[in-house]
């Protein structure tokens, strides 16, 4: 019988063990600046950006080659953005979406 208790214990312990880390592994992504890849459109984001103090310094269609580009893809470079060490970043939108 107190094998039997030890096994029940142990797999419980396990079972337990085994629900945390999955719960952490598959834990919601972090949304800096509350964007999310893939969801966030264009308007969304920029509105965002300049909340969190961010400065719009250029934008752009995605240059392909030379003079090709691709209207479905456009960016926007920002600077002032309240992230430690980082200087300007883009922001790139596939067909108004926030693409990765």
């Amino acid at each position: 019988m107190r094998k039997f208790v030890l096994i029940a214990s142990f797999s419980f312990l396990a079972l337990f063990l085994i629900i945390l880390t999955t719960k952490q592994i598959f834990a919601e992504e972090p949304k800096p600046f509350g964007l999310t890849l893939s969801k966030t459109t264009k308007d969304e984001a920029l509105v965002n950006l300049r909340k969190e103090g961010g400065k719009q310094i250029n934008s752009g269609y995605r240059i392909i080659k030379g003079e090709i580009y691709n209207p479905s893809i456009e960016g926007y470079y920002f600077k002032n953005l309240p992230l430690e060490n980082l200087q300007n970043a883009s922001f790139w939108f596939f067909e108004g979406v926030l693409y990765p």
